[in-house]
C-alpha cells in the first residue's frame, strides 16, 4: 500500500511541471499571435495613410472632398465612418467624370450631380442655382445628403418593414443600398425593399460601377473596409 502511494505521488509530481510548461507555452503562443495581429493592423494602417497622402497630393477633387468632410465634422455633422472622403471621391468620378460643370438631361448639376430636390433636402434651395456649380458647395451638399440617406435607410430598412435592420448590415451592403437610393431615389428603392432584380438596369450598373471604381482608385482602403464582409 505504501509503495502504491509513493508511486502515485511520483506520478503527480511528474505531471505538474508538464502542465505548467504547457500553460506557459500556450500563453507565449497567444502573445506571439496578438503581437502579429497588432503588427498587421499597424502595417495596414500605414498603407492606407500612404494611399491617402498619394491621392491627396495628386488629386484636387480628393483634396476638396477631404477638406469639406473635415469642415462639416467641425460644424457638428455626425458622419458615419463608412461615408468616407474616399467614397465621396469615387462618387464624383462616376457621377460627372470629374467635371465641375457637368449637366444632365434630368437636371442634375456639378461634380456630384446634385438635383434641386436633393439640395433642398439638406440645404437652402434658394442658393441652388447660384451655388450648385461651386465645387465646395456641391461637395458639402453631397456629403450631407449621404448622411441624410443613411438616417432615412435606418428607418425604412428595418424589421418593421420586413427587412433586416439597417445597423446589422455589412458596410458593403449599406454603401450599395445607399448608392442605389442616390441613383434611383430612396422612394423607389424602399418601395421595392431594395430588391436588386427590380431596379432599373442603369441603377444596377451604377452600383457595380461604384464598387469597381472604389477598388480601382483606393485598393487598400477598399480591402480594409470590405474584405471581411463576404
Amino acid at each position: 500500500m505504501k509503495k502504491q502511494i509513493l508511486i502515485l505521488g511520483l506520478l503527480l509530481s511528474l505531471l505538474k511541471p508538464t502542465q505548467e510548461i504547457s500553460f506557459k507555452e500556450y500563453n507565449l503562443e497567444s502573445k506571439i499571435e496578438l503581437t502579429s495581429q497588432q503588427k498587421n493592423i499597424e502595417e495596414q494602417t500605414g498603407k492606407i495613410l500612404i494611399e491617402k497622402i498619394k491621392r491627396f497630393s495628386e488629386d484636387w477633387i480628393y483634396q476638396l472632398t477631404d477638406s469639406c468632410y473635415k469642415n462639416l465634422e467641425n460644424k457638428g455633422l455626425e458622419i458615419p465612418n463608412y461615408i468616407t472622403p474616399q467614397l465621396m471621391r469615387v462618387i464624383a468620378r462616376i457621377e460627372s467624370g470629374d467635371n465641375p460643370k457637368d449637366k444632365s438631361n434630368a437636371g442634375a448639376r456639378g461634380l456630384w450631380q446634385i438635383m434641386p430636390c436633393t439640395w433642398e433636402q439638406v440645404d437652402d434651395i434658394s442658393k441652388y442655382k447660384k451655388e450648385v456649380f461651386i465645387p465646395e458647395r456641391n461637395c458639402e451638399v453631397a456629403i450631407k445628403y449621404w448622411v441624410w440617406l443613411n438616417r432615412a435607410c435606418r428607418i425604412l430598412h428595418s424589421e418593421k418593414q420586413g427587412m433586416q435592420n439597417w445597423d446589422s448590415l455589412s458596410t458593403k451592403e449599406k454603401i450599395k443600398k445607399m448608392a442605389q437610393s442616390y441613383n434611383w431615389g430612396i422612394g423607389n428603392t424602399s418601395k421595392t425593399k431594395w430588391d436588386f432584380s427590380m431596379m432599373p438596369k442603369e441603377t444596377q450598373k451604377y452600383t457595380k460601377k461604384l464598387m469597381k471604381f472604389f477598388e480601382k482608385m483606393f485598393p487598400i482602403a477598399y480591402e480594409n473596409n470590405f474584405a471581411t464582409d463576404y
